[in-house]
């Protein structure tokens, strides 16, 4: 995936507003990549962007040498935002299954494909609960498999556990990892949480303030597979305090 100069102005009925500035970038297929920076900055601009859900004002975005409306069309992008926005009439099962309906897939098919993915979620005993009976995180591994379902090469992810407390955000994201592990996916995952990217990413990258650029794009040299453990090593410390300091607003 490649973003080269890439801008976004909206036009507002105070005049145009510039969002993203000249921003590029190389994102390296089967990575976990984190977006972070001050809120509002426009991250979640340039997510959408590569989602072929807002359009470039200018510049230029390749996902596997295609343009992200190609990309879209061949069904190549998988979204996971804040909320599940599951339907709350439908069994967790035809929750992960609705985008295979959209497709016309076969009732077998529809099925086999759900209950893989509901395992790789660990959420196989669920199939048949509603979302009300489940917990927030449960539903949200709803929505990760409801993504999946249609084996998409990128998962963009715009804060999907910020709705979520610190004990199940904190698991949810070793959860990722591993289904990350076992996916195989490029993630692109959008958060605020400054030790969340830090720990989960092979990339971060660091947005400035509006109109955004990238202020650094990191590798991070912590060895997987990550642990809890991996918050005590200096590797982890240093790099969350680096990147700290960059954020904190500066008079």
């Amino acid at each position: 995936m490649t973003l080269r100069d890439v801008t976004k102005t909206f036009h507002t009925a105070a005049g145009p507003m510039q969002v993203v500035d000249s921003v590029s970038v190389g994102i390296e297929a089967g990575s976990f990549v984190s977006v972070i920076g001050p809120s509002g900055c426009g991250k979640t601009t340039v997510v959408r962007m590569v989602g072929d859900l807002l359009a470039p004002t200018s510049g230029q975005i390749l996902i596997d040498d295609q343009p992200p409306a190609a990309a879209r069309a061949s069904r190549q992008f998988g979204f996971v935002f804040q909320r599940p926005t599951l339907v709350e009439w439908r069994s967790v099962l035809r929750n992960v299954t609705l985008p295979l309906d959209v497709l016309g897939w076969s009732k077998k098919a529809k099925e086999d494909r759900g209950r893989e993915l509901l395992a790789l979620v660990g959420l196989e005993d669920f199939a048949d609960h509603r979302p009300d009976q489940i917990s927030g995180g449960m539903q949200q591994r709803v929505a990760i498999a409801r993504a999946l379902s249609y084996d998409p090469g990128v998962l963009i992810m715009d804060e999907p556990f910020g709705a979520l407390d610190l004990i199940t955000r904190d698991r949810m994201g070793f959860e990722l990892l591993r289904i990350h592990e076992e996916a195989g996916k490029t993630i692109l995952f959008v958060t605020h949480s400054i030790d969340e990217a830090v720990l989960l990413s092979d990339k971060v990258l660091v947005m400035g303030p509006r109109p955004t650029v990238v202020q650094k794009y990191e590798r991070v040299q912590l060895p997987r597979p990550r642990t809890p453990d991996h918050r005590e090593d200096p590797t982890f410390i240093a790099l969350s305090h680096e990147l700290r300091q960059m954020l904190e607003p500066h008079d």
